[in-house]
């Protein structure tokens, strides 16, 4: 290695050093990779995108009562048909039931006392679009159980969020699909 490269190296790792002890986000592009959650509108999400370079359209799928987004995106059984279609699964986690509970539950009955959840979706869709190749006019959303009632509220809360809406009581319906 030359010396000026030599050179070059050391002040950008002095560089990056810097950026580190300054707080700045290096690590921002690891949101959305296969079990890093995102941060968004006071929750998270995680995401799973198909091969191409969009703008992809976007399968929201709100979980259960109790249900976890990170087993949302984990379900290759459904994930997968719909990646191999072109289109992102976007996977929303609903708020803790109660302290230190990995579950979450939606605040499908507005709750006063609970997260505002139509915005929060509302946040998970743009903080998704600006970080990934997503297209806004394509979004599905969809829901189980508990997140089916969620996919209500939304629809009927803030109609222009999706361009469709898909709400399903139970889970046996999924293979039939």
């Amino acid at each position: 290695m030359t010396v000026r490269r030599q050179r070059l190296v050391a002040r950008l790792v002095a560089l990056g050093w810097l950026l580190a002890a300054l707080g700045a986000p290096v690590a921002a592009e690891a949101c959305g990779a296969p079990g890093t959650p995102c941060d968004a509108g006071g929750g998270t999400y995680h995401l799973a995108l198909p091969d191409g370079p969009g703008p992809h359209p976007v399968a929201m799928f709100l979980h259960g009562w109790g249900g976890r987004a990170e087993a949302t995106v984990a379900n290759r059984g459904v994930v997968d048909p719909i990646l191999a279609r072109g289109w992102a699964v976007l996977a929303p986690q609903g708020a803790p039931r109660r302290d230190g509970d990995r579950g979450g539950a939606w605040n499908a009955m507005a709750s006063a006392a609970r997260r505002d959840d139509v915005a929060f979706l509302q946040a998970v869709l743009a903080d998704a679009a600006a970080r990934h190749p997503l297209d806004r006019d394509r979004v599905l959303a969809a829901g189980f159980s508990g997140g089916g009632m969620m996919v209500w509220r939304l629809a009927c809360a803030a109609p222009g969020a999706a361009f469709a809406y898909a709400p399903y009581p139970r889970d046996d319906e999924l293979t039939t699909m």
